[in-house]
């Protein structure tokens, strides 16, 4: 098998309602199972598992026989059995009579992996994919069953694209991105097409690292030459077409012995960054205050640490009475806004903001385009007897 063309995001996605009528067939579900090591708590209150209750609740009210199938641990590697074990568990509790496919880390890879993709399918009948995390990547769990079988989103990934596709294609201007997290590589990579989307970048917290070394306000750290040059001709097309990328002004370190310091960009400090400064959480807000659309990604310091929540908690200052379109993403980040009172009710959550920058990097994932393909699609041809709503 060969990975299906990409193809422009031109619309939603096929929902629930668009496959043929559930009652009595078996529907293979893929949910994102991987819960963070972080996570501490009972495994059925993780966000990841609860979120999928729209979805089978759904299927399993049409009578549908429902199948839950993920991955946890790193692609390719068994993971933690114990831990998936315990994620099956808390899964029929919350869901009684679903089944759970076996971890999927140990193969779920190669689109063209037929074999074991084969014996996932065994025996369904639909798929859903409820799994918004992983649509960036081209896994043959996530891209291989739309191609043989009747195909729709489930509830939240439907929900989370209804989210993204205005800021994708008709955004309220300016359209300002803040990126914070400390997934550098992923979410700054490929930052071009993100900046012609984007009327302004704010980069905050870890996330800044690679631009202040690239522009040379800060010593090169670890990472690879070829990125920095990456960053530093980004950094100079945002000021050439005027959608800027807007670095902190000054920084809140963690030095090596614990202990803390703010200091401004140009001053070197031996430790790691734990928070934007003051003054660059004043001109943060300052520019979300002007926006039309607000997308904030990942917190902008290590927020699990109150030291270090100052500069996202001043940034979110700005959504208060803010008539933007907003969406917001990142545990941490929801977390933090939550516990200060600061979480706008009328923003939209996403489930996960790494897909979330790359939808609007690349304009499309290579999950949704193939829910897109199935036949079952709006506008495939195929005539699909839909369920009840």
């Amino acid at each position: 098998m060969s990975n299906p063309e990409r193809t422009p995001m031109s619309g939603e996605v096929p929902g629930l309602e668009d496959l043929p009528d559930p009652a009595g067939r078996h529907v293979l579900v893929r949910a994102d199972l991987d819960v963070p090591v972080t996570f501490t708590g009972h495994l059925r209150e993780a966000r990841q598992l609860r979120q999928l209750g729209p979805t089978v609740e759904w299927l399993v009210g049409q009578q549908a026989t429902v199948t839950i199938c993920g991955h946890q641990g790193p692609l390719g590697l068994a993971g933690d059995p114990d831990r998936f074990g315990r994620t099956v568990e808390a899964l029929h509790q919350l869901y009684p009579g679903v089944t759970v496919a076996p971890n999927l880390s140990e193969w779920d890879g190669a689109y063209d992996d037929a074999a074991p993709l084969a014996s996932l399918l065994e025996g369904q009948d639909l798929f859903v994919n409820d799994d918004f995390q992983h649509s960036s990547l081209s896994l043959a769990s996530i891209i291989g069953p739309p191609t043989v079988l009747p195909s729709a989103a489930g509830r939240q990934l439907h929900a989370d694209v209804r989210l993204l596709l205005p800021l994708l294609t008709a955004p309220d201007r300016p359209l300002v991105v803040v990126l914070g997290s400390r997934d550098t590589l992923d979410r700054i990579h490929n930052l071009y097409s993100l900046m012609l989307r984007a009327d302004a970048v704010l980069v905050g917290g870890q996330m800044s690292q690679p631009f202040l070394a690239a522009i040379g306000r800060q010593p090169p750290g670890d990472d690879p030459a070829e990125f920095l040059e990456e960053c530093r001709h980004a950094y100079g097309v945002g000021h050439t077409i005027r959608h800027l990328i807007h670095l902190p002004a000054d920084l809140v370190w963690e030095r090596d012995d614990g202990s803390m310091t703010t200091v401004d960009e140009l001053q070197p400090v031996g430790g790691s960054i734990g928070d934007i400064g003051p003054r660059t959480g004043q001109k943060f807000a300052d520019i979300l205050r002007g926006a039309g659309s607000i997308l904030w990604a990942g917190s902008l310091g290590k927020v699990e640490d109150p030291r270090f929540a100052a500069g996202t908690l001043a940034v979110a200052t700005a959504l208060t009475g803010n008539a933007a379109r907003v969406v917001l993403g990142g545990d941490a980040l929801l977390e933090t806004l939550g516990e200060h009172g600061l979480l706008p009710e009328s923003a939209g959550i996403l489930s996960a903001t790494g897909s979330a920058i790359a939808l609007l990097k690349d304009g499309d994932l290579p999950g949704l385009t193939v829910l897109r393909q199935a036949s079952n699609a709006p506008g495939s041809g195929a005539q699909a007897t839909s369920a009840p709503t």
